[in-house]
């Protein structure tokens, strides 16, 4: 347990995913994979007393998936 006014650095990266990198995932981001080096930079520095990785999921029922939506089209 921290004493009052002890620091603690986290570390967050939130969602980032394959999916999310050009030619290897379904919902390609320009530039998508340039993010995964400066992760990793950053965890090697050690300068965090705690790294969080956060993953966002969704079944496959979930309303965001245009499969889900009859008569709609990828990307539509």
């Amino acid at each position: 347990m921290s004493k009052e006014g002890d620091t603690r650095r986290a570390l967050l990266v939130i969602d980032v995913q394959r999916d999310f990198v050009e030619a290897r995932g379904g919902l390609p981001v320009p530039d998508g994979a340039a993010i995964i080096p400066v992760i990793n930079r950053l965890r090697r520095r050690k300068r965090f007393d705690v790294v969080i990785l956060a993953l966002d999921f969704h079944p496959s029922s979930h309303w965001s998936f245009w499969t889900n939506h009859p008569g709609h089209k990828a990307f539509s």
